[in-house]
């Protein structure tokens, strides 16, 4: 019964390949990641072929190493990624155990030139940018895992990665963190690494971020690049200046909330700066920050060097995108395994943090520019991208020295590779 040969179960996943050697993918990563030549030339498996095999794997759901073993027969992974046979849990772990940090920073560095080409290719103009820290919890003694910021689990121990996404989907860069490492530490550098990645064809670039980033020293970063931001302020830095005025609003009934703008130079700043109050129905909408407990309205404060042509509603509007941010976060942290912990060493935990990043990537550009386009405008999951595409038996058959993959007979599924195999080719390199 289950001695038929040849068989996969996972046909769609050939498109990906194909995508792949297109983008020039495992070429990219022989560019970039350079593990140390003695260790490379004892190995059994190629770096580039390794970390190809690692993305599919995160594709398909092998998000634990031991889960690679579902996939260790299937002749067209093998066949693709040429291994007579897949390497085993431990061989992946001790891959992982030759991250340095130079080799992780090498691999972000390749996710941002991948998201860079992509962008180039797509010629994109403008992007929003948004930051995001993130909790990661741990169930052990790993290496630089501290107690600090989890609400969904107070008091473990946790890390705590910063994001940084893009109105296109895309994360631009990130970077694993200790659990107790504030939000805002090294942000500036963290900032101007994540706009190293943006390509010149990137014109008009805007900001938006939590009150975590409420810091003039963000402030100024930004500004010194002409990039536009709206950041939720803390209470503590601007009550004292507006409390008199906390009544004195203006009011817009269709968005059901009152607002108020006001120019403000606080405590060892060295310019004033612009500031939206809003007063926001209770009922209508949660805040992070309450000032009083009014039963009927919260109160949030916003810094902005927006145009004051925009506004209250659609500032707010623009900066509430923020909550799909966080929960598509979520997302993609399960999916793509973000918070895979592979074991108690800090390094090969990054490494693992960062191929999430890069796997999930390079699925989006596949969704984007590959696959045909949803009826709606909706954003696909993994999960969805796996049913639908990719899990398809096949047969794989050797044809003197050609491997053909023999589909089951369907319109539909005929259609839908000619669309993949018409949007390959058309993609540039």
């Amino acid at each position: 019964m289950f001695s038929e040969p040849r068989l996969t179960g996972v046909a769609g996943v050939e498109m990906f390949f194909r995508f792949l050697q297109k983008v020039r993918f495992p070429a990219r990563v022989a560019e970039f990641l350079k593990l140390d030549t003695r260790e490379e030339e004892r190995a059994e498996y190629k770096t580039s072929n390794l970390i190809t095999m690692l993305v599919v794997m995160r594709l398909l759901g092998a998000i634990r190493l031991e889960q690679i073993l579902r996939f260790a027969n299937d002749p067209l992974i093998l066949h693709r990624l040429g291994f007579s046979r897949l390497p085993d849990p431990t061989t992946a772990l001790r891959f992982f155990g030759l991250f340095r940090r130079r080799h992780v920073e090498m691999l972000s560095r390749l996710n941002g030139y991948m998201v860079k080409r992509d962008l180039e290719r797509q010629g994109i103009r403008k992007v929003t940018i948004s930051i995001d820290s993130t909790p990661i919890t741990v169930y052990g003694k790993q290496e630089r895992a501290e107690k600090g910021y989890n609400p969904n689990a107070k008091g473990k121990r946790s890390y705590h990665p910063l994001l940084a996404t893009l109105s296109t989907g895309h994360i631009l860069y990130g970077c694993l963190r200790p659990g107790n490492t504030y939000s805002s530490t090294h942000a500036v550098e963290f900032l101007r690494q994540a706009l190293s990645y943006l390509p010149a064809s990137v014109k008009q670039i805007t900001f938006r971020a939590d009150s975590g980033f409420f810091s003039e020293d963000i402030l100024r970063f930004l500004e010194a690049r002409g990039i536009r931001y709206l950041i939720a302020a803390k209470w503590y830095g601007v009550l004292q200046e507006a409390r008199a005025g906390l009544d004195r609003y203006h009011v817009d009934r269709k968005a059901s909330l009152g607002y108020r703008f006001q120019k403000l130079k606080l405590k060892k700043w060295k310019r004033e700066r612009r500031f939206m109050f809003l007063r926001l129905e209770r009922k209508s909408h949660h805040s992070e920050d309450l000032l009083f407990n009014s039963p009927a309205y919260v109160y949030e404060v916003f810094v902005t060097n927006f145009s004051e042509n925009l506004s209250a509603a659609t500032l707010f509007r623009f900066y509430r995108k923020r909550a799909v941010i966080e929960k598509e976060i979520e997302e993609i942290k399960n999916d793509f395994g973000l918070k895979a912990i592979l074991g108690r060493k800090f390094l090969p935990n990054e490494a693992s943090f960062q191929l999430g990043i890069l796997s999930y990537n390079l699925t989006l550009q596949f969704d984007q520019e590959i696959l045909p386009r949803p009826p709606r405008s909706e954003r696909r999951t993994l999960p969805t991208l796996r049913w639908f595409y990719f899990m398809e038996p096949a047969r794989v058959i050797q044809a003197g020295r050609t491997t053909v993959l023999r589909l089951r007979r369907s319109s539909n599924l005929e259609q839908l590779w000619k669309i993949q195999e018409r949007n390959i080719v058309r993609l540039a390199a």
